[in-house]
């Protein structure tokens, strides 16, 4: 079982989705999906972000005595491509959102559901199409997925 604050948990997932999900450039080029957990800086997209939720964040298992066993986390996976060619950043947001295929972040989660050892679990829950969206300013195509983590 996995002892880790949220922190360790969303770093955690970053890493491994920065290792395991790519998507196709405009030139055709397989590219590392760059994954971060600060979007305190204006990332050059595509790129996701690994958040807290806006919603219920945390789900807490206490045993008898008031002792906190394991919580469940529900996090926000912002995904950010560029507005520049809206055919292009389709295509990349639909390949990562899927549920299956080479750049499908469902499919990367499923294959090692601890994403390496950062968590008990980490599963995706649902997905969302934002379309144009902004963030610190900018304009971007976004989508977004509920991802739930567990940890001891």
């Amino acid at each position: 079982m996995t002892q880790a604050t949220p922190a360790q948990i969303r770093a955690g997932i970053a890493a491994y989705i920065t290792a395991h999900v790519t998507y196709t450039d405009g030139s055709g080029k397989s590219q590392p999906l760059r994954t971060l957990t600060d979007g305190g800086d204006l990332p050059s997209p595509p790129v996701a972000v690994v958040l807290p939720s806006n919603g219920p964040y945390a789900d807490y298992e206490v045993a008898l005595g008031g002792q906190v066993l394991a919580a469940t986390y529900q996090f926000r996976l912002l995904i950010l491509v560029s507005r520049a060619s809206t055919r292009e950043g389709t295509i990349i947001l639909d390949g990562l959102l899927s549920h299956r295929g080479g750049s499908s972040i469902v499919q990367a989660l499923a294959n090692d559901p601890t994403c390496a050892g950062a968590a008990d679990f980490v599963v995706a829950k649902q997905s969302s199409w934002h379309g144009q969206s902004e963030w610190f300013g900018e304009s971007f195509m976004a989508g977004e997925m509920v991802l739930e983590a567990a940890a001891e």
